[in-house]
């Protein structure tokens, strides 16, 4: 009733504020998420009414959270990329049940009725099976009859433990393969169930079972002999490789294709994407921090050793080999073994420590300036305060540090370019990684509301049992996060939808326990069915591959087909720290024709197209003092876009922008022909006065000879 009360006046306040419809474009049923909003209330109305006959709407709980939609927008971006893919995933759907067509007929037609079997695997031959030897594997449905002694379960599990042959009696039954005790597994009797054996065979869990099963299968009525249709399993081949290799695989190039169509990069070239990355990499690009030579004789040397290339290569072989030292650590070492890798690690950590202190000395305050300099000071601290506290006495809680040695191996990734470029890339992914992972734990909380009203009281099996059931809502995240990642789903599914006469009905319960209140602990077949399919199919082929369509659009940056990379920006960010000592992050107007030259000479073509004539020179210089004074300094950020934008050309920019840059362009090259022109003639004129003041200057000398 507070919640009730807190959104109704929500609802209130928001009419109040923007209008019902016709108010304007803000008005309440006008965004969609309000509705939404709306008509959760309204069920939310009925359900704390308490009117008789409304009990079934108390489900419509579970769209409570939805209401999380309408507040963060990062959610909302997502639902509507799925949402303008739906057609595509329709058709991709179709495809998919199109292909379920096709083989379930086939299924049937080649398996319908040979996987059934009696559970007493050794009535087989003489002398049940009249006509047959003792021994052999030949058996018939109408002789699996009576009862025999057995110490385990239909899956190979002993009843007891392993070690204990504690026989029971159990009557032979002659039915298709099981899963736990709720009677349901899988066959290929009917069209419907045949659909669903194959979609738990597209899940890869437990699926060689059904492959085993079906390369057994003799004839109808007949016990199933191992091998004896081996070919049956090209049918089980082909289908996962049509469905799982190929058709589910087209669920990934939808959604990225839909992200993109979001962002405005359907239509986009390969420059113009390339770009679009490009630009969003030079935001970010940040000036080096000064690296200016230190005066003093002593600091000076260090500086240059800590640069130079053996010294950090040197580095990266002691990292190398002390992961590897990591990597031999068992927990029954030998003692010398133990020892020998306490002193080792005593030695890397005296190296790891002469680096830092190098540095330090080196550096001065400036050493604290770069974060992975930051990370290796962390990372040696810790390693000493492990190494120190694990020895002594008292301290045993610190020795959790020695996670921390873990952090070691990362310290390589700071001199491997290619290993940073994937982690800058994956740091980018990371709020659009937590968008799809809000997303997908609230569909897992609302399946898991659903199923609390479902399959709670539900008997308990193999796949639902005391740490994994639908008791409370916590319980059933717990449950549906395991079935997302398909370990062992379908026991708890078959679970779910045990049914008589294998559990205790509602009326079978009220006269055991005389309580007409009283209900049975069956499950619903057909709604468990349902409920875990759907959820498989949205959580782990549409919500998890979100998080593989985010990462490839992020990575997408790493393709190295691009005019510009990653050590052109590098190359600019050092020669602009040597243009720029004090770090102020600008620097004069008469040091960019050096930073282009410097820029030229290292093979970069953030100079080297400026440099292709005059008239291009001075267009970019235009450009960059463009509404500045002659006084002003240009800025790092201004002058690395600026250049950028040169280098890719008009062409490689989106169309709108694509059309005001070769405005602009156009506009600078006038500029800078005038310039030029402007230029040529004060030379002219400047050379012509100066041959005027030269005969000028001859002319009174001869007057002055003539006068002598």
């Amino acid at each position: 009733i507070i919640f009730f009360s807190i959104f109704s006046v929500e609802f209130v306040l928001k009419v109040l504020d923007n209008g019902i419809y016709w108010e304007s474009k803000s008005a309440f049923f006008r965004v969609s998420w309000n509705v939404l909003d709306f008509f959760i209330l309204l069920f939310q109305a009925l359900d704390v009414s308490g009117l008789a006959g409304l009990g079934t709407l108390r489900i419509m709980r579970v769209l409570r959270p939805l209401r999380l939609l309408n507040k963060i927008q990062s959610l909302q971006l997502l639902l509507l990329a799925i949402q303008s893919c739906a057609l595509d995933m329709m058709n991709v759907f179709l495809l998919w049940m199109f292909a379920f067509i096709l083989f379930g007929v086939l299924g049937m037609s080649l398996l319908s009725g040979k996987l059934q079997s009696c559970n007493d695997g050794d009535f087989v031959g003489a002398p049940l099976n009249i006509g047959q030897e003792v021994g052999s594997p030949i058996g018939w449905r109408e002789n699996c009859v009576g009862n025999y002694w057995t110490s385990e379960n239909e899956g190979g599990e002993s009843y007891v433990a392993d070690w204990s042959t504690v026989h029971i009696l159990k009557p032979r039954v002659w039915s298709n393969p099981t899963d736990g005790p709720s009677g349901l597994g899988f066959s290929f009797d009917n069209f419907a169930v045949s659909l669903q054996s194959l979609f738990e065979v597209s899940t890869f869990e437990q699926w060689s079972d059904t492959v085993y099963a079906a390369a057994a299968v003799t004839s109808v009525g007949q016990q199933p002999i191992a091998k004896a249709s081996y070919l049956n399993v090209l049918y089980f081949h082909g289908w996962i490789v049509l469905s799982c290799f190929f058709v589910l695989q087209l669920v990934i190039g939808v959604l990225v294709d839909s992200i993109n169509q979001k962002s405005g990069k359907a239509l986009y070239t390969s420059l113009q994407r390339n770009w679009v990355q490009m630009e969003m990499r030079l935001r970010k690009l940040k000036p080096l921090a000064p690296l200016a030579t230190p005066e003093s004789p002593l600091r000076n040397k260090v500086w240059f050793l800590v640069n130079y290339p053996a010294f950090q290569n040197t580095i990266t072989a002691v990292i190398i080999i002390n992961i590897t030292m990591l990597a031999t650590e068992s927990y029954n070492m030998e003692d010398w073994w133990r020892e020998f890798i306490v002193q080792t690690n005593w030695v890397f950590i005296s190296i790891y420590m002469v680096e830092i202190i190098l540095k330090l000395v080196a550096y001065s305050y400036y050493f604290f300036y770069d974060a992975w300099n930051v990370f290796d000071f962390i990372v040696v601290l810790s390693s000493i305060v492990e190494s120190t506290a694990g020895s002594g006495t008292g301290l045993q809680t610190l020795r959790i540090l020695r996670m921390l040695k873990v952090l070691r191996t990362v310290r390589l990734v700071r001199r491997a370019r290619r290993l940073r470029l994937i982690v800058s890339a994956l740091i980018r992914s990371i709020p659009h990684i937590i968008s799809s992972l809000l997303l997908l734990m609230l569909a897992v909380f609302l399946f898991s509301v659903l199923g609390v009203q479902l399959f709670s009281g539900t008997k308990m099996g193999y796949g639902l049992h005391r740490r994994n059931n639908f008791e409370t809502a916590w319980k059933g995240c717990l449950l549906l996060i395991r079935v997302i990642t398909g370990e062992n789903w379908q026991t708890t599914m078959h679970d779910a939808g045990i049914s008589p006469p294998y559990c205790t009905t509602d009326d079978e319960a009220k006269i055991v326990l005389d309580d007409i209140n009283a209900i049975g602990d069956c499950g619903q077949a057909a709604l468990s069915y349902l409920y875990f399919d759907l959820f498989y199919y949205i959580g782990n082929n549409i919500l998890l591959n979100l998080f593989v369509a985010v990462l490839l659009e992020n990575f997408f940056t790493l393709q190295s087909n691009f005019v510009l990379a990653q050590p052109h920006l590098e190359s600019y960010q050092k020669i602009w720290r040597d243009l720029d000592p004090l770090g102020k992050g600008k620097i004069s107007i008469w040091k960019f024709r050096e930073l282009i030259q410097k820029l030229h000479a290292d093979n970069n073509p953030l100079g080297s197209c400026v440099l292709a004539n005059e008239i291009k020179y001075r267009s970019v210089r235009i450009e960059l003092m463009q509404n500045k004074e002659e006084h002003d300094e240009l800025a790092f950020s201004d002058v690395v876009s600026t250049l950028s934008l040169h280098v890719v050309g008009a062409h490689g920019l989106p169309y709108a922008e694509m059309i005001k840059r070769q405005e602009k362009l156009a506009y600078y090259a006038q500029l800078a022909a005038v310039s030029r022109m402007t230029a040529l003639y004060r030379g002219v004129k400047m050379q012509k006065n100066k041959h005027e003041r030269h005969r000028e200057a001859d002319s009174e000398v001869l007057q002055v000879t003539a006068s002598q």
